[in-house]
């Protein structure tokens, strides 16, 4: 808090003074806790019974919850539900409707799962009910759904045979191309390797001292002075450095 000298006309830095029950903190003041600032002085909150005062805010105790006189109104729960914190919650099997707890009936599909129900391996919710799955030829049952069985692959609401080429392994619902192959289109054809260069696996490189043009051959390095080849490029020695020619140049 500042002002201004009367006689020599310069800032000057005034004294906080904090009113009763409030604490200094940095250039302002704040009040202690169990006080709430009102205007330029602390007053007492209020704590009713089975309450604390938690972050300057009334809470109450678990087991009862702050009502609109501000008081702190002892929980009744309902049947069949037990209080949790400042609320209550429905014991399993049953579900909250209002300010009841209503039973959770369970059918020869359904399973109960704590406040809710879902239904058993080999049915799937639709609503309020649970209606069995109808399972595709090639498919079997998980969960609540179907997948298909290997080398086949859903479509729509059927299974369809994985159609694998020649030169290919099936994977799942799906294929790749074998060593020495790549894939084009629906079908694996042979890798070439190109002059200067060798297959590997499903592509092609180039030998070292070669590298790729825009055709895609393995044309030799120009390996400028001072430089050496590091397989399929080239770069300056030590005490050398890059130019934009890509050329050497001494640092």
């Amino acid at each position: 808090m500042g002002g201004t000298s009367a006689a020599s006309g310069q800032p000057e830095c005034l004294a906080i003074r904090p009113p009763r029950n409030a604490i200094i903190v940095a250039n302002s003041w704040q009040c202690v806790h169990g006080f709430t600032r009102d205007g330029d002085r602390c007053q007492r909150i209020e704590v009713p019974a089975y309450g604390y005062i938690h972050n300057g805010i009334v809470t109450c105790h678990a087991g009862f919850v702050l009502d609109d006189l501000g008081t702190c109104k002892r929980i009744t729960a309902p049947a069949n539900a037990v209080v949790a914190g400042n609320d209550w919650r429905c014991r399993p099997g049953f579900r909250k409707q209002g300010d009841a707890c209503i039973a959770i009936t369970a059918s020869a599909s359904h399973v109960i799962r704590g406040d809710d129900w879902n239904c058993r391996t080999g049915y799937q919710r639709i609503e309020d009910r649970c209606e069995a799955i109808s399972v595709p030829s090639h498919a079997y049952i998980t969960g609540n759904g179907w997948s298909c069985y290997p080398g086949y692959r859903r479509d729509g609401d059927e299974c369809a045979k994985v159609a694998v080429p020649e030169h290919a392994t099936l994977r799942g619902d799906s294929w790749t191309c074998n060593l020495g192959y790549q894939k084009n289109e629906g079908a694996c054809i042979p890798l070439v390797a190109p002059a200067n260069g060798y297959v590997q696996g499903n592509e092609t490189k180039c030998f070292a001292g070669f590298a790729r043009d825009e055709t895609g051959a393995c044309r030799r390095l120009v390996v400028p002075a001072n430089a050496t080849v590091r397989n399929n490029r080239w770069t300056c020695n030590p005490g050398f450095v890059r130019s934009e020619d890509d050329a050497c140049k001494k640092i």
